[in-house]
């Protein structure tokens, strides 16, 4: 799956884990009165980058025995470490959806939609609509939650990337979009893995395993090691794919930001609290999508939850 990013003045870089243990509760705006936004105006930053460390816990990422030796020596004293950063889930897939919908796990996404009669070896997954997939009929509660059991979510959730599309709209002749979404080794082996459209490039463009099918991505080959599961942008009929009891939880993963123009190098920060629907919140608060959503005010699912504090001063420390 590949989507252009607009070139930018400054850039946001955050580099998380998703990983496993319990959360805090989200934080709240006492007031109650005006949305919580992102502690810099949209535009400010006009280009994000994400990368993904995938399922590794705080201590095994950024303690003394990681093997991480780039992230820790070269780039975590160029930009911060949010000491306090959490997962929203204990596996991979329901971190991946988190961030960009604001969906917390299902059952099935708890459990990176893996078949309850796999084995290690094997690691047989599904790829099965969410059913019933109606919205939660508490939306107070569980803002933007749609209720059921399965891994791909209806059309009637968004996405970051459809807000995206929304603001910017895709080139009519180009077909490149506001964003990208790079996934190692997808489509390297098509044959009993994954369908798509053949890439230019080589490969296969927001490679899945056939709707309702089986999915044989999580166990990786020597030529090919993309997984489904770590690839959330695959998992929504919003995004073009072929036609629970929402709670956050998850455990402490710390990230880096880097922005030479916003934040403090070398700094450490141990007094927010965030989370992936924060970082959503955040994405969306500074790239300029301040309507719609699920609050009316550009946020989607937990991500639109009354006070989720997106990132404040004590991040952005060079306002």
């Amino acid at each position: 799956m590949q989507r252009r990013l607009r070139p930018a003045a400054a850039a946001l870089l955050a580099v998380v884990a998703a990983a496993v243990a319990a959360a805090p509760a989200l934080a709240h705006d006492h007031h109650g009165e005006h949305p919580v936004r992102a502690a810099l105006p949209p535009g400010a930053i006009k280009h994000i980058f994400v990368v993904e460390l995938e399922n590794e816990s705080e201590a095994s990422t950024f303690g003394p025995t990681s093997p991480a030796t780039y992230l820790n020596d070269t780039l975590l004293p160029q930009g911060e470490f949010l000491k306090n950063y959490y997962a929203t889930g204990h596996v991979s897939l329901d971190n991946y959806i988190a961030q960009i919908s604001g969906q917390a796990p299902t059952e099935e996404t708890g459990a990176d939609c893996l078949s309850p009669t796999t084995s290690a070896t094997t690691l047989v997954g599904s790829y099965s609509d969410l059913l019933p997939g109606t919205l939660d009929p508490n939306q107070q509660l569980y803002p933007g939650q749609v209720d059921g059991h399965g891994c791909v979510y209806p059309a009637s959730v968004q996405t970051i990337a459809n807000q995206l599309d929304a603001l910017h709209p895709p080139n009519p002749r180009t077909h490149l979009a506001a964003w990208r979404a790079y996934a190692q080794d997808m489509g390297n082996q098509t044959t009993g893995r994954e369908t798509g459209a053949p890439d230019p490039l080589g490969g296969l463009d927001c490679a899945h395993p056939q709707l309702g099918g089986v999915d044989n991505t999580n166990v990786a080959t020597p030529s090919d090691q993309y997984a489904t599961r770590h690839n959330g942008f695959v998992d929504f009929h919003q995004l073009g794919l072929p036609i629970p009891s929402p709670a956050p939880g998850g455990g402490l993963v710390g990230a880096v930001l880097l922005n030479r123009r916003y934040i403090e190098p070398g700094n450490v920060d141990t007094t927010g609290f965030y989370n992936h629907y924060s970082a959503l919140r955040n994405y969306e608060d500074l790239l300029g999508i301040t309507s719609g959503g699920n609050d009316g005010l550009g946020h989607l699912g937990f991500a639109s939850s009354p006070g989720l504090q997106p990132f404040g001063p004590d991040v952005f420390t060079r306002r």
